[in-house]
């Protein structure tokens, strides 16, 4: 549920108006001002920074729920001796890690991008990241109703908070687009949420999407899969566009330290990161159930914690944890060890670098670095209980291929697709090699890595010429359909009432009707009927094709998210063709990444 409120007092005194709309950010460095850095205060205990989020709930836990860490806990059967201190302010957090209050940071990793050029200013003080946490699966694009696609967010203006998680998500968002920075208008703004956030620079008119969390997206849209009605405070027309529901590898929560603890403290650094994943590998087994009195404890101290102003219940302290996604063990070997992860740490590092430039958060970039060690020694192995786990299919295939084809049945499926990209084919065309769409094949792979929450849909679309040729002559052959009008702007009428020849489901449905199987001459039911299969034998072979070409390239993914499917004519581009160049543009296999229920997933106790 909700990353809600994070970091809403973080940057009070050095946010800019929302409605200001500049691509560029305002330097990370300017915000954090002077500060004169300092060797880390040794004394056997340590301040330890949580920010409003899910995945502290196993700090928490290990610390024995209590902010200073009890005897007998996970973390004290460490060595460590904490002081849990709040960190939403992250500007805050930075200055007294500069200054060496305490080796800890904790943000996101593109937070920490964010902030890598004025931590590298000094070797010391350059971040190593411990370990990942969790993915966020809790934030979320809301747009007005012109915005169908991540595409269509070219020229508009999006609101987000300044050096907030979700920049990081806004960058993903436009690379899936293939948009730049300078193809939006970027309205920055003080908070996460509440008066000064996106959600209310939305609801004023100032922008036309906004990056929120899971309480301000339902105050605008209803849900995920709901259209605000203007009713109840929700903004007539506003849908989610795109969430971490389905964009699971975008908001990656983790800790790092300062780099001369780390390489003082390394033994100490394992354990840390060793005692973490134990907290949340209990906190996992205590959220099965929910009646059990430690899970009603730890959400009882979440609740005293951060006060009922922020998190006013045990229900909405609940919601928080589920809205994060822990990785455990073996998320964090994925992220720090497996080669040519497009969402491992290398790849994290280099965009959230890159995105720190490009907006103009830092002039240079900085460093971060990784950390080191046996993720199959000690002192994992022996402590940690989901060691060496590989995760079955993610998606239940028959609940999402029901889903997908009642969506597409009813003609919503296009309210439910985030992006899609197109395989172009011959009229006679079968086989779709890696050779001729090696390009496509790579970016649809990487896409659904990505989107790890969404189906990729292979929708395969035939041209519907043939199909309204056969029925306009069988009509008229069999006295069904009357003609009126003349040469290139004919009408036709069925049962008095028209029949529009470009609305393709209307044909489909006058076809299926029966009303002109009387004709043995053109027999439009079984053009019909061949246009579907033609389209899901091609949408299967391009499937076939994409798995083939990823075993063989030893590419890691999950074979149950890509759903083969045939559209047949319903949805052409050009519906009433009227040149080879028409046929040629109807005729194509569709990626689309598409939005589906909880019930089509699998749950898994670990998402990596």
């Amino acid at each position: 549920m909700r990353r809600f409120m994070m970091l809403t007092a973080a940057f009070a005194a050095l946010a800019i108006a929302g409605s200001d709309a500049r691509a560029q950010g305002r330097r990370f460095a300017d915000a954090v001002g002077p500060v004169t850095v300092g060797p880390v205060r040794e004394g056997g205990s340590y301040d330890l920074p949580f920010i409003l989020w899910g995945g502290e709930a196993a700090t928490f836990h290990a610390n024995g729920l209590s902010l200073t860490t009890k005897p007998g806990t996970i973390f004290a059967s460490q060595g460590f001796t904490f002081r849990l201190t709040p960190g939403d302010d992250f500007v805050g957090q930075v200055r007294n890690y500069l200054a060496g209050r305490t080796p800890f940071l904790r943000g996101t990793f593109r937070m920490i991008g964010m902030a890598a050029e004025v931590l590298s200013q000094d070797p010391r003080t350059q971040p190593v990241v411990l370990g990942q946490m969790t993915w966020s699966r809790g934030d979320h694009l809301v747009g007005v109703a012109a915005i169908k696609t991540v595409k269509d967010l070219r020229g508009k203006r999006v609101a987000l908070q300044e050096y907030g998680p979700h920049v990081g998500m806004l960058d993903d968002v436009l690379k899936t687009g293939g948009l730049q920075w300078s193809d939006v208008r970027v309205v920055w703004v003080k908070d996460i949420t509440g008066p000064n956030g996106p959600a209310a620079a939305f609801k004023a008119g100032k922008a036309d999407a906004a990056f929120v969390v899971t309480p301000d997206m339902l105050a605008l849209a209803g849900g995920l899969t709901s259209t605000g009605s203007g009713a109840e405070g929700t903004v007539k027309g506003a849908r989610v566009v795109v969430s971490t529901a389905e964009l699971t590898r975008s908001i990656a929560d983790v800790y790092a330290v300062r780099k001369d603890w780390y390489d003082a403290h390394r033994d100490l650094a394992t354990k840390f990161a060793a005692a973490y994943l134990k907290g949340a590998e209990e906190i996992v087994e205590l959220g099965k159930n929910k009646r059990d009195a430690r899970y009603r404890n730890l959400l009882t101290f979440m609740v005293k914690t951060w006060g009922t102003n922020t998190l006013p219940n045990e229900t909405e302290a609940d919601g928080l944890i589920m809205d994060c996604a822990f990785v455990g063990h073996p998320g964090n070997v994925a992220f720090f060890t497996e080669k040519n992860n497009d969402n491992g740490f290398a790849a994290f590092a280099k965009s959230s670098l890159d995105m720190a430039v490009k907006t103009g958060i830092a002039k240079t970039r900085g460093t971060i670095h990784a950390a080191s060690w046996n993720w199959a020694g000690a002192p994992f192995a022996g402590y940690l209980q989901h060691m060496g786990e590989v995760r079955g299919q993610r998606f239940k295939a028959e609940a999402t291929v029901s889903e997908l084809e009642a969506l597409a049945a009813s003609g919503g499926i296009t309210d439910r697709v985030i992006y899609g990209f197109s395989v172009p084919f011959e009229l006679d065309q079968a086989d779709f090699s890696a050779a001729q769409y090696q390009a496509q094949f790579d970016e649809a792979l990487k896409v659904s890595r990505k989107y790890g929450g969404a189906a990729i849909a292979i929708r395969g679309h035939a041209d519907p010429g043939g199909t309204l040729v056969a029925l306009v002559r069988s009509g008229i052959e069999c006295k069904v359909l009357e003609q009126r009008g003349s040469a290139g702007a004919w009408k036709y009428f069925l049962n008095g009432g028209e029949l529009v020849l470009a609305n393709a489901r209307g044909v489909a449905a006058a076809i299926e009707s029966g009303r002109f199987d009387c004709s043995t001459t053109y027999r439009p039911r079984e053009v019909l009927q061949r246009a579907r299969t033609l389209s899901e034998a091609r949408a299967r072979a391009v499937r076939d094709s994409l798995v083939a070409y990823a075993k063989g390239k030893g590419i890691t993914f999950d074979v149950s998210q890509f759903q083969s499917q045939g559209a047949g004519i319903a949805e052409p581009l050009v519906p009433t063709p009227r040149s080879e160049a028409d046929q040629a543009r109807n005729m194509r296999v569709e990626f689309a990444i598409v939005r589906v229920s909880a019930e089509a997933v699998s749950p898994a106790d670990f998402d990596y």
